[in-house]
């Protein structure tokens, strides 16, 4: 029977020195420590009946970030809107419309708008309100875009352009 380590919950020990055996359970993996071959397969044989263990499959949304699995093209996406939907939402900004800007080099919004803003946040006035609807304005157009791996060829970046270029705030 094994007991839960001292140290670690996720931890659990059997037997003592030569003996011993220790089973570290992790989010996807379950390694066997022991000097003794025999234990180990003791220890395999045993696990069907001592633990139930369900494969989800594929994770689809890891911290707010979706992931798509394509292995017939062999690609793999990911897209961050559930995750800047969740803090448009806190800040109340839901109706506020997206604008295009160009992107960097990496796919995020630009350096300069982030910057600005941080300055501005600790001087009173209108200022860093206009920039906090900037970078607002800037999640939403980059939300409904994605990041595509494609193995063996280039990773690219897909964005939609259908977005106001006038830069009118209020709609």
């Amino acid at each position: 029977m094994f007991m839960d380590a001292n140290a670690d919950s996720y931890v659990n020990t059997r037997g003592e020195g030569d003996d011993e055996c220790i089973l570290c359970r992790c989010v996807d993996d379950l390694p066997i420590a022991t000097n003794d071959t025999i234990i180990i397969q003791s220890v395999k044989a045993a696990m069907p009946k001592k633990l139930l263990s369900k494969d989800l499959g594929r994770a689809h949304i890891i911290l707010g970030i979706e992931t798509y699995y394509n292995m017939g093209a062999n690609t793999l996406s990911i897209c961050q809107q559930i995750y800047v939907d969740s803090g448009i939402k806190k800040v109340g900004h839901e109706i506020a419309k997206s604008c295009l800007v160009a992107l960097e080099y990496d796919g995020r919004s630009q350096g300069s708008d982030k910057s600005k803003l941080s300055r501005e946040l600790t001087n009173p006035g209108m200022r860093p309100w206009d920039a906090g609807i900037k970078v607002m304005r800037i999640m939403l157009k980059t939300k409904d875009g994605d990041i595509t791996y494609v193995h063996l060829l280039e990773t690219e970046l897909r964005a939609p352009s259908n977005a106001d270029r006038t830069g009118n705030r209020n709609k």
